[in-house]
């Protein structure tokens, strides 16, 4: 062989390995690259969804306090309510009894009947007592003591 076809076959030689060497380097390029984005895929693919269900559980905790807070809030205000009106309907109630009671006190009075007219009177007057009638509460205790001084005089 010739000089001339020795340096040809060590060019070819050279330019064999020097395609191998960017072979190999493009190839192992390629599997990092496919190994990133593989990688890349695998972390968002979980950890996405996991950060997003926290982010749900966290909002979802807070609106069902604040639903809860707003039913409480609701429920104090209902059962106020109740109790201002079941507190009315009592003093209703009771004026209503007060006013009966009265009535049968005078009636009782008229008629002579002065014992039972003392005991309607007192039911009267702790009616009028309940529903703070002070006017009424006066009145019938006027007639009560009538009452009392009639059957002291007899």
């Amino acid at each position: 062989m010739d000089a001339h076809s020795v340096v040809a076959t060590a060019q070819q030689v050279d330019s064999i390995q020097l395609l191998n060497n960017v072979n190999a380097f493009y190839n192992q390029a390629w599997d990092k690259l496919v190994l990133v984005i593989t990688l890349s895929v695998a972390i968002v693919g979980i950890a996405v969804p996991v950060f997003l269900s926290i982010l749900q559980k966290k909002t979802f905790d807070s609106e069902v306090k604040e639903l809860e807070r707003r039913i409480s809030k609701k429920q104090t205000e209902l059962i106020a309510g109740v109790k201002q009106r079941q507190e009315k309907i009592e003093r209703d109630s009771a004026q209503s009894l007060a006013g009966v009671y009265h009535v049968q006190t005078i009636f009782m009075k008229t008629q002579g009947r002065y014992a039972n007219a003392i005991g309607s009177g007192l039911d009267a007057i702790m009616s009028y007592l309940k529903c703070k009638h002070t006017q009424g509460f006066r009145a019938i205790l006027t007639v009560v003591i009538e009452c009392l001084a009639e059957m002291n005089s007899r």
